[in-house]
């Protein structure tokens, strides 16, 4: 069926936005159709970039007076119009203390967290070296909190390495159980294949009787592994499996 939304109609709709998270809020069926049939990159060449929990951009504020602040965001923008609203902040106090105007540059793209985090001490060791006063009151590398954020595009990332819907779940569950709570999963795992195979109860538990360890059933057979998470009677087909806590005491009375 031919797309009712057309690569121009979607550049044109795109030009309105500086970023594709502004498209996505405010335009969501010309950004899932871009999205859909490849179009997302190109039409989006002129937004700009931003990171998130993940990934991040190195920045300075340099002052006239040879001060320096370097620094880590996932959107500079928002950054900086934040820290003006805090008197306590190094460069808003530094300005108040001497109404000098800083130049902030973007250093960096927004990359992976932790080479940003090297990037930056680096960056300062820098502008040390070359006797530049710094304002940093701690080392680089100050990002906050970095649990893991599955957004769509990580997700989609993570799921192209694999040919299953099974492969998936089994190597990466936390990005797995993400795109299925957001509802992303169908769109992200489209290059996928499928498996046809029907399954019952019984035959999943004939399959699991072959293995001592749950660990076994799932390294073994992923997708009987899954159907029976999924049917809820992973307990019940594993009923006969020790656990890894009395390993040693299973083995030593199946051997006697």
């Amino acid at each position: 069926m031919k797309s009712k939304y057309s690569k121009e109609m979607c550049h044109i709709e795109a030009q309105k936005y500086e970023t594709k998270k502004e498209f996505l809020v405010n335009s969501k069926c010309f950004y899932s159709a871009s999205y859909k049939y490849g179009w997302l990159n190109d039409i989006c060449s002129h937004m700009k970039g931003l990171g998130n929990r993940l990934f991040r951009c190195v920045y300075v504020y340099e002052f006239p007076d040879n001060s320096a602040y370097v620094g880590l965001t996932y959107n500079l923008t928002r950054r900086n119009n934040a820290r003006k609203q805090q008197s306590n902040d190094a460069v808003t106090k530094y300005i108040n203390e001497t109404n000098l105007q800083p130049n902030l540059k973007q250093l960096s793209q927004y990359i992976y967290v932790d080479v940003a985090i090297v990037l930056e001490n680096d960056i300062i060791e820098f502008y040390r070296d070359n006797n530049w006063k710094i304002l940093n009151r701690a080392m680089g590398g100050a990002i906050g909190s970095v649990n893991k954020f599955w957004t769509k595009e990580l997700c989609h990332i993570e799921a192209i390495k694999y040919n299953t819907r099974g492969e998936f779940y089994f190597n990466n569950n936390k990005a797995y159980t993400a795109a299925q709570r957001y509802g992303w999963l169908d769109d992200i795992c489209q290059h996928m294949y499928i498996k046809i195979k029907h399954r019952t109860v019984e035959s999943c538990r004939n399959e699991a009787l072959k293995y001592e360890t749950r660990y076994e059933f799932g390294l073994n057979n992923k997708s009987a592994y899954i159907w029976a998470h999924r049917k809820k009677i992973l307990n019940y087909v594993c009923s006969h499996m020790y656990s890894a806590i009395g390993n040693n005491q299973y083995k030593q009375k199946k051997h006697d």
